[in-house]
Formats: structure tokens, C-alpha cells, sequence
């Protein structure tokens, strides 16, 4: 493993005799899987904070030249499952205009994850009106 690693580096000196490497990107994926309940705090408010939890998977990949078929790659290279809370709010601008935004951190085996993301939706029918049927 750690030859294979060495051989890559070699592979990719500009110079040999030096110890220049040649750049190479390091592209890492990861594709996230979640189930997990949200609680909405205003749910008929203009403006609605809210808390979710619940289960997550991650499954990652890292590619590239300089790390191809190394040790370095299979490090990075995981499947991990945990837990991950997130909070935000959601504003209705207009009848039909809504946005989002989001906080959420991922515990998981091995790996930990925060993101947060804006998120605008247009609903194109009337919003319905809750339960009593009016």
C-alpha cells in the first residue's frame, strides 16, 4: 500500500531528481441518504422556525490522479451511518412564494458533516387550508 503510494508520487514529479510533484485535484463525492422527522414551531406563520432529527448515511468518494489506487484514496473513501439534527426557518414572501433556510450538522462513524442551504420553492396551485374543511 504504502509502495503503491510512493510509486504514484514518483509517477508524478516534474523533476525526478527533486521533490516538485505535479498538481493534481482531489475530488471528493459524497451522496447523503436521511430519514428523520421535522417539527414545525408556527406552522401557519409568515414566518416558521423549525428543529428535524433523525438517521443519516453518507456515502463518500475521493478520486483523483495523485491519490489513484493508494492508500490515501481508500482512507477517504467511507460508508457512514449516524445521527443528524438540523434547525432553520421558512418564510412565506407571497401566497405562493416560500423560502428556506437551513443548518444541519451530521454525526457519524468516522465522519462529521455541517451544512446550510437556501431553498426557494414556487407552489404553482392554491395552498390548502388546514383540517376543518373550509
Amino acid at each position: 500500500m504504502v509502495q503503491a503510494f510512493a510509486d504514484t508520487l514518483q509517477s508524478n514529479l516534474v523533476n525526478p531528481t527533486a521533490t516538485t510533484v505535479r498538481p493534481s485535484d482531489v475530488t471528493l463525492y459524497d451522496a447523503t441518504f436521511a430519514i428523520g422527522a421535522r417539527r414545525m414551531l408556527i406552522p401557519r406563520g409568515t414566518i416558521t422556525p423549525f428543529f428535524s432529527g433523525g438517521f443519516a448515511a453518507h456515502v463518500i468518494n475521493a478520486e483523483g490522479p495523485l491519490i489513484k489506487g493508494t492508500f490515501v484514496e481508500r482512507s477517504l473513501d467511507d460508508i457512514a451511518a449516524g445521527m443528524f439534527a438540523e434547525a432553520g426557518v421558512r418564510v412565506r414572501l407571497l401566497r405562493r412564494i416560500l423560502f428556506e433556510g437551513t443548518v444541519r450538522g451530521d454525526l457519524l462513524s468516522g465522519f462529521r458533516s455541517t451544512q446550510y442551504y437556501l431553498m426557494g420553492s414556487y407552489f404553482f396551485g392554491e395552498p390548502r387550508r388546514g383540517g376543518s374543511g373550509r
